[in-house]
């Protein structure tokens, strides 16, 4: 459908005499805009109307979808993120790439491919230990045995002695404000061994984080 008419006109007024490149709208500022609109509401400016509207077009697309019950929490939660992906499309939100994007979309990479190995390895635990306490002890045995491996290889990578020591540079790098010598430094978190009672419980907790860290990098 078309627009109204006296908007087609005032656009077209808008736009004589201007190159495809030039502003609508160039006399327009936002205090201009805002103060408009508190004309109408006390405080509502160009972001509360914005931000207004985003939320009550995610609002009526949850609703509108009826999710089946029997979705996981991670398939909930890549559902809501798709909604939300799909809203800042409708509203064209946009906002300026900043200088360190490309490498913190690299750290957030790295990150998913932990996660999707640390699921991996804990999938495969599960499956060795079934309803058995005694292969519970074993694989988490095993588990922290390998937890200490790692420790030690990155210690040798950042040509450190020990976390401590590790530990101690990040934050000196941190209080020099050297941002990438701190990033070195930092020590990577041990992965956890659940409990028996909770193996699954924590298995999905990690698969609904990956998906939101998914979502970040697409």
């Amino acid at each position: 459908p078309g627009v109204d008419r006296q908007v087609f006109l005032n656009l077209k007024a808008l736009m004589k005499g201007k190159k495809s490149d030039e502003q609508i709208f160039d006399e327009l500022t936002p205090s201009v805009l805002n103060a408009h609109l508190r004309s109408y509401m006390p405080k509502l400016t160009a972001k509360v109307f914005r931000t207004y509207n985003a939320s009550i077009t995610l609002d009526r697309m949850l609703w509108d979808h009826k999710l089946d019950s029997k979705l996981t929490v991670a398939e909930k939660v890549e559902f809501y993120n798709n909604a939300n992906r799909e809203v800042a499309v409708l509203c064209n939100h946009q906002r300026s790439v900043p200088a360190s994007h490309a490498q913190s979309m690299q750290k957030i990479s790295r990150q998913v491919a932990a996660l999707e190995e640390e699921i991996e390895d804990l999938e495969r635990a599960q499956k060795r230990i079934g309803e058995s306490a005694s292969k519970y002890d074993k694989e988490r045995n095993a588990w922290e045995q390998e937890e200490e491996r790692r420790t030690t290889e990155w210690c040798k990578t950042v040509q450190v002695s020990s976390l401590e020591e590790a530990k101690e540079q990040h934050e000196t790098a941190k209080a020099a404000n050297d941002r990438e010598r701190a990033e070195l430094y930092k020590a990577p978190k041990r992965r956890t061994f659940p409990k028996l009672s909770s193996f699954q419980e924590h298995i999905d907790q990690l698969k609904a984080r990956l998906t939101e860290m998914r979502a970040t990098v697409r």
